[in-house]
């Protein structure tokens, strides 16, 4: 069976799909230097945004299970970035100083990372590949 060869949806769709593929595994290396993955990032980053913030509300933002972030924030604990503390039937989450300082040193770095990888496309094509993805994204939902 052939595909419609005016229909690029399918292309895209696979172009996307590689893109994350590879950036993600670009992303592992470059966070590797500091001994943290993705999705501890991801978890630190919302808890630095939002102190006091539950495992719950993490996993919402995320898109994720509370199970999935509950393992990311135990091995955060032991590495002493993360402090939970009870609140009712929740845990709200903490950075620790060590928590705080590994982010002042990971973000810079992270965000330039970012930025050179995204340097091909001018301003005025960041914005519009933003918005593109997130109508994408709005429609996911």
């Amino acid at each position: 069976m052939k595909r419609n060869p005016n229909n690029l949806a399918p292309q895209i769709w696979a172009r996307i799909i590689r893109l994350v593929q590879r950036t993600g595994r670009e992303t592992a290396e470059h966070l590797r230097a500091h001994d943290l993955t993705l999705p501890q990032l991801d978890v630190l980053t919302k808890i630095m945004s939002g102190s006091g913030v539950t495992q719950q509300q993490i996993a919402d933002q995320l898109g994720t299970t509370k199970g999935n972030v509950s393992q990311v924030i135990s091995r955060l604990e032991t590495d002493g970035f993360v402090t939970r503390s009870a609140d009712g039937a929740s845990n709200r989450l903490s950075l620790t100083r060590a928590g705080r300082l590994v982010m002042l040193a990971v973000i810079p770095e992270h965000d330039a990372f970012i930025t050179k990888r995204l340097a091909v496309l001018s301003a005025d094509e960041q914005q519009q590949l933003f918005l593109l993805f997130e109508k994408i994204e709005v429609s996911l939902q």
